[in-house]
């Protein structure tokens, strides 16, 4: 199935996600997310979907160090609730 939007490959390290490829969407409208940038752990859709695959531990630690990040108006903030979320994704 070909979608034509961008993907890019991220991997953890520490509090942030490191992008280590990119492929981008040739629309007028995309992301672009450049290789060896980097966006905090819980950025977006990746990093929610990365973060629901980590240990429950962990994501604690990453809460208590660096917080949850507000980047739009309907973030989930609240820990308990973002940790409901990741039990949504991990379905």
């Amino acid at each position: 199935m070909e979608t034509k939007g961008s993907v890019s490959i991220r991997i953890a390290e520490h509090n942030e996600m490191v992008i280590v490829e990119a492929i981008y969407s040739t629309d007028i409208l995309r992301i672009h997310s450049p290789v060896g940038g980097r966006r905090p752990w819980d950025f977006g859709a990746g990093g929610k979907a990365a973060a629901a695959h980590r240990p429950r531990k962990e994501i604690g630690e990453l809460i208590k160090r660096s917080g949850i990040g507000q980047y739009t108006k309907f973030a989930v903030t609240s820990p308990p609730r973002f940790m409901k979320e990741l039990e949504k994704v991990r379905r």
